[in-house]
């Protein structure tokens, strides 16, 4: 199988796309005090009068409460959406933007536009196959985010770090969903040293190869 048809370089090559503009749109976003996910809540509960929080949380890949939590962050403290009971279905909640809640939105959607509708960041050629060969011994640069306990990431960089060596991690988004003190801490947490920057992590290190974990 050639690289060029091979599905898991086709598959890195996608996440490292979606890790450069997730990474983009985390900082651009903060001058609206929003993370992307943030801005995908809001987005979806904006697209309807109202929505089941169980559809929303589908809508943005999270589970229920952590979209209900993160939807409260987004909206701010006065513009958290609003919730009822589903009539017919008591065990349904729904949630509801408030004014507040699509002023931030609405202040935040431009830059949310321009970071999503800009050029991805353009794909290395394909590489050939001795390139190849020396990149699977070649350390590797981890690229982490907030899906995952910290435990579990822990013991997959520990043992990606025995068998090819951890040059770096990185952390590429997902902060909302991790606990103040695993980010105040993250190397007693991760066991590693933690960046925030993927920019930065790939200039300084062009001979590592990037994994998701």
């Amino acid at each position: 199988m050639s690289v060029k048809s091979d599905p898991v370089a086709q598959w890195r090559d996608l996440a490292a796309i979606h890790a450069s503009v997730h990474a983009a749109l985390d900082r651009e976003l903060r001058e609206h005090d929003l993370s992307p996910v943030e801005y995908e809540v809001l987005d979806v509960l904006a697209s309807a009068p109202e929505a089941r929080m169980q559809d929303v949380a589908c809508g943005v890949h999270l589970n229920q409460s952590t979209c209900s939590r993160v939807g409260s962050a987004a909206g701010g403290r006065r513009g958290s959406p609003e919730r009822a009971m589903c009539s017919n279905d008591r065990r349904g909640i729904y949630a509801k933007l408030t004014k507040e809640g699509r002023k931030r939105l609405e202040a935040a959607a431009p830059t949310y536009r321009r970071g999503t509708g800009r050029d991805p960041p353009a794909v290395a050629p394909q590489p050939s196959a001795s390139h190849n060969a020396r990149m699977e011994r070649a350390p590797v640069i981890a690229l982490i985010d907030g899906e995952h306990h910290p435990a579990a990431v822990r013991d997959a960089l520990q043992r990606l770090d025995r068998e090819r060596g951890v040059e770096s991690v990185v952390f590429c988004g997902g902060e909302e969903k991790v606990l103040r003190e695993v980010l105040a801490e993250p190397e007693k947490h991760y066991g590693f040293p933690v960046q925030h920057d993927p920019e930065q992590a790939m200039r300084g290190a062009s001979s590592a190869r990037t994994v998701w974990i």
